[in-house]
């Protein structure tokens, strides 16, 4: 019967393969509870340890990489400076914009409201030579003589040949009274004069003035009067399209009633003060 036991706690013993606790003493017994060592498998569990390998996925922190992704977003911040720099380049087309179509004056303007207009128009194409239609309005409140005022048209002069001026019409007061017309223009006086110092769109200008024939220019009239250049000799060299009074000049008739409307690249003088239009 021991034998048995031992045969059984032989078995046991081949569990844990350790024969040599297999004592034949009764404390074979014991040796099965050795068995319940071969219970620390659960060491084995250690090996769930390993597991632990979701540490090594706080290698994705070394993802945070995409924080450096974030200095290049600064980067890209500092070429939106860059745009700014742009902004200010708008600031230039200002001066563009100043042009404003025709020529700017860089000299001297009547005063605001001085009771004088000129109006200016022409259909003469540009390579023809300096001509036009004027009206001026006295709306200064009071009467001056024709022989105290002079108007002046800016042109560059192309020509090398002597260049002067014919008046078709002189109008004074028209279609009230009282009225004074005079066709071929006698009493209108023309003289060309440097301007000095030139300026791109001006070398020189017609001086128109009136001699004492036609009298006193009251307070509410107005006087038109008409002139064309002329050449002594050919060929014609002018070119209006660079010429301060012509350049985007009105090309109809503005109307007798439009008493505020002028263009102000003709001046007008009375008694030598500027009273009208901007001069080159």
């Amino acid at each position: 019967m021991a034998f048995g036991g031992t045969s059984s706690a032989g078995a046991g013993g081949a569990a844990s393969g350790g024969v040599a606790s297999g004592g034949v003493s009764a404390g074979g017994g014991v040796s099965a509870g050795g068995a319940s060592g071969a219970g620390g498998k659960p060491s084995s569990g250690g090996a769930a340890g390993a597991g632990g390998k979701p540490g090594s996925g706080g290698a994705a922190g070394a993802g945070g990489k995409p924080g450096s992704g974030g200095s290049a977003g600064t980067s890209a911040g500092g070429a939106g400076g860059a745009g700014t720099a742009g902004t200010a380049g708008n600031a230039g087309s200002t001066s563009t914009a100043g042009a404003g179509g025709s020529p700017a004056s860089t000299g001297d303007c009547a005063a605001a409201n001085s009771g004088w207009v000129v109006q200016y128009w022409t259909s003469t194409p540009a390579a023809n030579m300096p001509a036009g239609d004027v009206r001026i309005f006295n709306n200064a409140g009071g009467s001056v003589n024709f022989n105290t005022l002079e108007l002046r048209h800016y042109f560059t002069n192309e020509e090398t040949a002597t260049l002067s001026f014919i008046f078709s019409t002189f109008g004074h007061n028209f279609p009230g009274a009282p009225y004074y017309e005079d066709e071929g223009g006698a009493n209108a006086v023309s003289s060309i004069k440097p301007l000095a110092p030139a300026v791109p769109t001006a070398s020189q200008y017609i001086s128109v003035k009136f001699n004492d024939t036609p009298g006193s220019f009251g307070n509410g009239e107005s006087v038109q009067l008409g002139y064309y250049g002329s050449l002594a000799m050919y060929p014609l060299k002018s070119n209006q399209a660079n010429d301060y009074t012509y350049v985007n000049h009105p090309t109809n008739d503005p109307g007798s009633a439009n008493k505020n409307t002028g263009w102000d690249h003709v001046t007008l003088y009375a008694a030598g003060k500027l009273v009208w239009g901007c001069e080159p």
